[in-house]
């Protein structure tokens, strides 16, 4: 699969800037369902891991339609993060592949060199290791079950060019065969991952590299993309608790907060914008690893999501709360037809006031495109004339739930211009107007 956007970048100076995937057994910031899941990418039966992976492959029943002795779970594979602080000579660019189980002793430290044995990615035109991030030890709200997780993370220094005018990003995924025997390796199931940046490769990591460490693989889940631009402590910013700060907080309002917040940056970079022309997505033809769907036969999801709603949802919520809310079609407040995305995407109904969208297109403002691919899931034929379903499913969440190799949501997404998917030799383009990315802005 060969995921291609093109991007002008913000100078957002100590925000987050984060194109990624996460795989579709967990939702991001939703913690019920990365406990344990998150980012578990490994079919191997370990004794001393299967109480950390919720779907493991010791286990012969799992139910919810899951595979026997097959390993799930929720994989990330960030295509680019940006940092930028006054403390850094330029803004940064980090790309990696986080998974589990990770290596549990002989960890490479901090700042330095690994002295010991480690993941190698290949690392071109400037990339270099992230040598302050190797994963983290996570556990759940108990405390009960620790796990170690690794990061495979280079990093790539940015000039004013990604400041003013647009590059192009492209990420290569090629998932790993089903069987072993299938495989050209004697150590892996195979599969890679690649990332570039104008056409140029900076980084690369192999299914061999990963088992020469660990038991983990390159992710074979059904995966989503997050577009996203936001502000976190935890990411450029400055530590307030290193800084002995009085009162640790991070605030443009309370005066107290001044200690921990970068000098200029209230006044300076609210508001931001992060500007995205298009998203291509291709697949290679008649290779059955590049599946359609958020819940494809081989990595089902849908009967687990189903059974495990109360996860799904933001804590607090009343009991029955679903999980996704229907896609709105239309219905927003207008006065003319420019109001909901001009003549080619919807008008403005004269005796209601409100948006009507065309067939192509959805939400409020009839601002998204608006279609379905053919799947066939779980025996049934999904298709474009299942609509309805599908508006509630983008997910996975219902059987008839359809995606394109991966669901695309955009997380305080500003500046979408347009989506776009085209024909390449030896690939084969994903229709325009796909589930795959009903934005609603």
């Amino acid at each position: 699969m060969k995921l291609t956007y093109y991007c002008l970048s913000v100078l957002l100076e100590n925000g987050w800037i984060k194109v990624w995937m996460l795989g579709n057994l967990a939702r991001a910031t939703y913690l019920d369902t990365t406990d344990h899941m998150w980012p578990f990418s490994t079919n191997v039966c370990n004794k001393y891991t299967r109480y950390s992976q919720e779907i493991n492959a010791c286990n012969s029943n799992p139910g919810y339609g899951m595979h026997p002795n097959r390993g799930r779970g929720a994989p990330e594979v960030d295509f680019f993060e940006v940092m930028y602080m006054d403390k850094l000579p330029s803004p940064l660019l980090s790309a990696s592949l986080q998974i589990a189980p990770g290596k549990p002793k002989m960890r490479p430290y901090l700042g330095q060199q690994p002295n010991v044995t480690w993941y190698d990615p290949v690392l071109r035109n400037g990339a270099s290791m992230n040598l302050y991030f190797f994963g983290t030890q996570t556990y759940d709200l108990n405390k009960t079950r620790e796990y170690q997780t690794d990061s495979v993370s280079i990093n790539y220094w940015l000039n004013e060019s990604f400041y003013s005018r647009p590059h192009k990003y492209r990420i290569e995924w090629e998932p790993p065969v089903e069987h072993m025997e299938d495989s050209p390796s004697a150590l892996s199931r195979g599969g890679y991952i690649k990332w570039f940046i104008d056409g140029q490769m900076i980084s690369a990591i192999v299914g061999d590299k990963l088992q020469e460490v660990s038991d983990t693989e390159i992710p074979s889940e059904p995966m989503y993309i997050l577009l996203n631009q936001a502000l976190s402590k935890d990411w450029g910013f400055p530590d307030a608790y290193f800084l002995n700060c009085k009162k640790k907080c991070w605030s443009c309002i309370d005066p107290k907060c001044e200690c921990a917040m970068p000098e200029t940056f209230c006044k300076k970079n609210i508001p931001a914008s992060f500007e995205i022309d298009y998203v291509r997505i291709y697949q290679v033809k008649n290779d059955t690893r590049h599946m359609l769907g958020c819940s494809p036969p081989a990595r089902p999801t849908a009967e687990w999501i189903k059974g495990h709603e109360e996860r799904y949802v933001l804590w607090g919520s009343p009991k029955g709360t679903p999980p996704l809310k229907p896609i709105e079609r239309g219905g927003m407040a207008c006065t003319n037809n420019m109001t909901c995305g001009g003549d080619e995407r919807g008008y403005c109904s004269e005796r209601a006031m409100e948006c009507r969208c065309l067939p192509q297109w959805t939400g409020p403002n009839c601002l998204s495109p608006y279609g379905g691919e053919a799947v066939e899931e779980n025996n049934k034929l999904t298709s474009q004339d299942d609509m309805p379903a599908m508006r509630n499913s983008i997910f996975g969440i219902s059987p008839a739930s359809t995606c394109v190799v991966v669901a695309v949501i955009a997380v305080l997404l500003v500046g979408w211009h347009k989506y776009s998917c085209s024909k390449k030799e030896g690939y084969e383009h994903i229709s325009e107007g796909s589930s795959a990315v009903e934005l609603t802005l």
